[in-house]
């Protein structure tokens, strides 16, 4: 399994037949989706974290 980006952690949920991930920051969530299994939230929740992380370091450039 992959790793989370620094500062960034994933959580899963189950509610019924719905997988819920929330992506939270130390400053609060980030962002949040839903999967109808476990693996496909974990996946969906590592590709917003690595995205998320990609455009703070743009960002942080300041071009």
């Amino acid at each position: 399994m992959q790793d989370v980006p620094e500062g960034y952690e994933i959580l899963l949920t189950v509610q019924g037949r719905t997988w819920t991930w929330t992506l939270r920051r130390p400053a609060g969530i980030a962002a949040s989706g839903q999967a109808p299994d476990p693996e496909t939230a974990r996946r969906s929740g590592l590709f917003a974290a690595f995205a998320l992380s990609a455009l703070a370091r743009v960002g942080a450039r300041r071009f």
